[in-house]
């Protein structure tokens, strides 16, 4: 926390936030710790022709999005991105040490962070028009790679909490240490990994999560870095947003 004790920063491996309370309301700010230097085409190499998958946040909603940055020669430092869900596409193109994404229309959307990494790349994206997603590179998650203890910012409408959860293979439990604005809370359930979601509402699930994790019979979805050990969860009915990691600062 800032001295003030009202600001929360969080850093996990190369994963940075800050979660602001303004009004009753909270403001997240997210960034990915990237090398200061200019992308070049060995970098592109570690990312491009690969999906990811990410929770995008706008002030007025919180859903699933997916996007695959594809290039047939890296070396241009360009190419084409496509949306799985919303079928958007357009192109994207190097400017400096991020991307500029831009729709169909040549009209820039995004600004996209890519952190190239061992298991899994890391990607955050700035929303031009407001809003931002936080998620990475679609490769199939493991019970060992979610298992361990996880130190969490957890907030919603009613306040904020810090605590712990402990994820050891399918089980999972959690417990608030510390509240303001609400009361603590405590639970337990079950994990499934790499689920699948009914995106269109039609009764039949359609997307394929890749790479994270559900709990079982509720409407509450986590997605995880093993790499470095950041996770973020997000309850798709009430927006309640919870945000950790394994690996504290030393």
């Amino acid at each position: 926390k800032d001295k003030n004790g009202n600001n929360f920063y969080f850093f996990s491996g190369s994963l940075g936030v800050a979660v602001i309370p303004l009004d009753n309301n909270v403001s997240f700010l997210t960034g990915l710790q990237i090398p200061e230097k200019n992308l070049t085409a060995s970098d592109l190499k570690l990312i491009a022709n690969k999906r990811f998958n990410y929770m995008e946040f706008t002030s007025n909603t919180v859903s699933f999005a997916f996007i695959e940055i594809n290039s047939t020669n890296v070396n241009d430092l360009n190419g084409t991105w496509r949306d799985f869900v919303e079928g958007d596409s357009g192109t994207w193109e190097v400017n400096g040490s991020h991307l500029d994404v831009k729709d169909s229309n040549g009209v820039k959307v995004a600004n996209v962070i890519i952190r190239p990494g061992v298991k899994r790349s890391g990607i955050v994206v700035d929303l031009v028009g407001g809003g931002f997603g936080v998620g990475v590179e679609a490769k199939a998650l493991t019970f060992a790679e979610m298992s361990g203890t996880f130190y969490y910012q957890d907030s919603d409408d009613s306040g904020t909490c810090y605590g712990k959860a402990v994820v050891n293979g399918t089980n999972f439990s959690y417990a608030d240490e510390y509240c303001y604005g609400t009361t603590k809370d405590s639970g337990s359930g079950t994990l499934e990994l790499n689920p699948s979601v009914d995106v269109n509402n039609d009764g039949t699930p359609d997307i394929n999560l890749t790479g994270l994790a559900k709990v079982s019979g509720e409407n509450e979805y986590i997605f995880i870095d093993p790499e470095d050990g950041y996770y973020i969860s997000i309850d798709m009915a009430n927006g309640d947003l919870s945000i950790g990691s394994n690996k504290p600062l030393k």
